[in-house]
């Protein structure tokens, strides 16, 4: 649908009317970066075959979710099908749209995150699965050099951002969760921010193999449990 139509709000008119002063609720702020998971695809079908938009339901899956129980104003950077470090379903990385919106116009953040939950590496689960052999070391340290150099950017666009990484949305290979750790090692060593990581129970009830809903609100509470 993004591709097929965009609109914008090009401008307010006010006709006798006054702009009275709406004070700032200053919420924290949460963040979340991720793939077609975190945009909640398939997630109201249980176990079907194909997908349709009728099937994701943001105000159902996990970010809007926390965001919700614990307040906070929220900010969403996700692709169905995106990986961080080897291509699979399309041919943009997470680094080429980090900061866009609807991977089409450059819409930098004004308000810095309190929070970034980041929510990737499930596409780079299913390319390195496919990966020859021999090339799968090499393929694995990619992926923990892009997912570092990803964890850096968010750190230096928000000074103090708590950092939450998640993974095994759904089960993962026993290389890619060691990766995942070593992430967490190298970052929380070089960086003086708090960087967490969650590893979830896994769920593949949704559509196309993606989790059903209860699978997000387990995701949610889980997440909300290391927030607090």
């Amino acid at each position: 649908e993004t591709y097929v139509s965009s609109l914008y709000l090009e401008d307010i008119a006010l006709v006798n009317a006054k702009i009275g002063e709406l004070k700032p609720e200053n919420k924290k702020r949460i963040g979340f970066f991720g793939d077609s998971i975190t945009c909640g695809y398939g997630n109201t079908e249980r176990h079907g075959e194909g997908f349709t938009m009728e099937h994701e339901e943001f105000d159902r899956a996990y970010p809007f979710l926390i965001a919700q129980k614990l307040d906070m104003d929220y900010m969403v950077v996700a692709r169905s099908g995106v990986s961080v470090s080897r291509q699979i379903w399309i041919d943009q990385l997470f680094d080429e749209i980090y900061d866009t919106v609807d991977m089409f116009n450059k819409c930098p953040v004004d308000d810095r995150l309190d929070y970034a939950i980041i929510a990737l590496g499930t596409n780079d689960n299913g390319a390195y699965a496919l990966a020859p052999e021999e090339e799968k070391p090499i393929a694995l340290k990619k992926f923990v050099d892009d997912y570092l150099s990803l964890v850096g950017r968010i750190i230096k666009d928000n000074p103090g951002v708590s950092v939450i990484i998640a993974y095994n949305f759904v089960e993962l290979l026993e290389d890619i969760k060691g990766a995942f750790k070593e992430i967490v090692e190298c970052a929380s060593k070089k960086y003086k921010n708090s960087i967490k990581l969650v590893e979830l129970t896994p769920n593949a009830e949704g559509a196309a193999g993606h989790p059903y809903l209860d699978g997000h609100l387990v995701f949610a509470k889980e997440i909300i449990k290391v927030i607090k």
